[in-house]
Parts: C-alpha cells; structure tokens; sequence
C-alpha cells in the first residue's frame, strides 16, 4: 500500500497528523505531490519530514515560486512565500549546509513522475505545476475539452494535488466525490482515472481535516483519509509570525 500526501503548505501540526495515521496502516512507501511550503507558519520542518519519509515527490507552485520568486501569485500567497523565502535562503558562503541541502531539495524536485501507466504530477500533464484539475460537481472552472485532453495524456491513472478538491474524475468525465463513495473507490474495473488526492494543510473543500490517501495497489482501491489536528495551535502561529497573513490561518478552521 502506498500513501499519498500533498499540498502540505508549511502546515506542521497537519502534516503530524498525516503521518501519525499513516503509521497505522500497512504502508510500504510515501510519495509526495507538491507544495510543501507555502501560507504556513512551519515550511522548513515540514521540507525536512517530507525529505526523510517520502520515497519521491513533485516540485508543486509554491515551491517553484520559493526558489524563482512569486510571480502571478495573489497578494496572501505571495507574501508567505516572501516571508518563507526570507527564512529558507541559503545567504551564506559557510555553516549554510542544512539551509543549502533543503533548498536544493525544492529545487530539484521534477515537475512529474511516471511508473508505466501512473503518472504522479502536481497540477496536470498540461502544466505540471499550475493547472487545476477539477470535478464538474465541486467547482464551476471545471472544463470538457481540458479534461478530453488531459486524459489523452497518460497511461491508466493520474494521481493530482494543487486544487484542494479531493475527487475522482473517470474517463467518460464522470467523477465522484469522497464522501460520495465513503471515502474509498475501487478502480478494479480498469476504468482510466485522475485522482485528486486533496490537501493535508490547506483543505478548500469545507472540511477542515487534512486529507490524504492510500492506494492498495493490489486491491487497486483509493482511500481518502481525513484527519483532525490542532487548527488552533498552527493559527496561532500563523498570527505570530507577522509576515504571513493572519487569513491563511483563519481559513484553515472552515477548510476553505
């Protein structure tokens, strides 16, 4: 069984969680999807968890915008990733190794991932890192023809983050939401999917438990896994950094 992890904004106590429940589960690997850093108070020990126990990941947004600048990012994602930027540069010749290490880590992410019919990529095979994907019954941006294309352009199953909108979407464009499923889908039947697998530290789907999954690649089933965490004490932090705005921690507490 694999477990799936994405969006994790720098948000600590979510991706603990995560992980703590993840622990409970036959898991034999963890890969990411993006966006470790970003609007969260906690960006540099959330790269180091994600470096430790994930077996690979993608580079997603927000960490592209922290090594390159955040060009076209909305003024509250924008100023956490100044704010981050400002804690997570290298700025010195020497004793800068683990700020070195970490930074060239985000850098060197790829902007996907494929294993024979899998492709693993943050936003969508037409563009890797910004392009959202989105089920017709949970946002009105969701597009036909884009998703007749995406479709076109990978083997059997894609596993998505970046919009935060958990779902499955089929390739008749057809799609179900989690708990329109109780939380697990069984993609025995061969049907060719995308799989947004949502957000552990920034939910946008009004449920304010981090989400993950797990892939039982044997039973080709996919679990949504939501859990609780202390919103309270990361937007807590969020008001004490001064440098992040205080509505990327109030969001949290409605999961949008």
């Amino acid at each position: 069984m694999r477990a799936l992890i994405s969006d994790i904004h720098g948000n600590l106590e979510a991706l603990e969680a995560v992980m703590a429940d993840i622990e409970k589960h036959d898991v034999e690997d963890i890969v990411h999807l993006g966006d470790i850093v970003g609007y969260g108070p906690d960006p540099v020990l959330c790269t180091d968890i994600v470096r430790r126990e994930c077996v690979f990941g993608v580079k997603g947004n927000h960490d592209f915008a922290l090594i390159n600048g955040p060009f076209g990012f909305n003024y509250l994602a924008a100023e956490a990733i100044r704010c981050q930027r400002d804690t997570m540069l290298p700025k010195c010749l020497v004793l800068c190794g683990k700020k070195k290490s970490r930074w060239n880590y985000l850098d060197s992410l790829p902007y996907d991932h494929t294993e024979g019919p899998v492709l693993y990529v943050h936003g969508s095979p037409l563009d890797p890192i910004s392009d959202y994907v989105f089920c017709k019954k949970s946002h009105v941006l969701w597009s036909e023809e884009k998703l007749h294309e995406i479709f076109g352009m990978f083997g059997e199953l894609m596993f998505c983050g970046h919009s935060h909108h958990p779902c499955v979407i089929y390739d008749d464009l057809e799609c179900d939401l989690p708990p329109e499923l109780d939380f697990t889908v069984d993609l025995g039947r061969r049907r060719k999917a995308i799989v947004n697998i949502g957000s552990v530290g920034q939910p946008r789907d009004h449920d304010n438990r981090a989400c993950y999954v797990l892939w039982d690649r044997e039973k080709k089933t996919v679990t949504w896994r939501r859990i609780p965490y202390d919103i309270e004490k990361t937007v807590k932090k969020i008001e004490g950094i001064g440098c992040i705005d205080d509505r990327a921690g109030e969001r949290l507490k409605v999961g949008k």
